[in-house]
């Protein structure tokens, strides 16, 4: 893919991230919605019109080009055996390190969490030691995973806080700010089934592509959510004990 096209994509990326489409953005530049999906669609921007579109997303071009180069293009999405020992073996050290790719510099840690700031450093050499950071000039730090990271699926981490995390996740009420929950129930064909997958599958892209592109951009004002998506064929336990065999 050429450079001009990640630029663009990067460019729609942040689009959605505001919450803004074609013709809102439009109305910003004093233009229709149809010349803004021509300038999208043939790639045909003024630098001064790149300016003006940047201004209006609130990213700077060093912002921008971070979004079009990919976050997670050379990032970890999976986690080995060994980094997922040594997080499990140390509850501390696995807290500080999902603080951290969450989006949160060393020095707001040890402000904010009950990290000294011995500790921080610490705790960054051993995540350095595990190759999921790399400490550079200046304090600043290159984390080696994605903020998404997957854990192995029968490996130490998910053995250690499964239980845990369902529970934490799913005892409180769904009644706040940004919380909803609802559990559903139908009969599917296997066509229908399939495109259902389709669908949860693209759910889980975007919003892996808005978490990482608010945390390029936005890394102060984001809010971390968590998102959980299951479906199975099921039989509800109270219903289960009066079916006959």
């Amino acid at each position: 893919m050429n450079q001009s096209r990640l630029l663009i994509d990067a460019l729609k990326k942040c689009l959605k991230s505001k919450g803004m489409n074609y013709r809102t953005l439009g109305a910003s530049l004093n233009l229709s919605e149809a010349s803004v999906k021509r300038i999208f669609s043939q790639r045909t921007f003024t630098l001064e019109r790149l300016e003006q579109i940047c201004d209006i997303l609130e990213v700077d071009f060093y912002e921008l080009a971070k979004v079009a180069r990919g976050p997670v293009a050379d990032l970890s999405k999976t986690l080995h055996l060994d980094q997922e020992t040594a997080l499990a073996q140390d509850r501390k050290l696995f807290a500080f390190f999902y603080i951290l790719i969450s989006g949160r510099a060393p020095q707001e840690i040890s402000r904010d969490f009950l990290f000294s700031e011995r500790e921080t450093q610490q705790n960054l050499k051993k995540l350095e030691e595990l190759k999921l950071i790399l400490r550079m000039p200046n304090d600043r730090i290159k984390i080696l995973v994605s903020n998404n990271v997957k854990w192995l699926e029968k490996g130490p981490l998910n053995t250690l806080y499964e239980k845990e995390i369902k529970t934490d996740f799913l005892e409180p009420k769904f009644s706040g700010l940004h919380e909803r929950l609802r559990l559903l129930t139908g009969h599917f064909s296997e066509r229908s089934i399939r495109i259902l997958e389709t669908k949860v599958e693209k759910l889980i892209s975007e919003f892996i592509e808005l978490s990482e592109t608010d945390t390029l951009l936005e890394p102060s004002s984001a809010r971390r959510l968590w998102l959980l998506v299951a479906y199975r064929p099921w039989n509800f336990s109270v219903i289960k004990k009066y079916r006959r065999n």
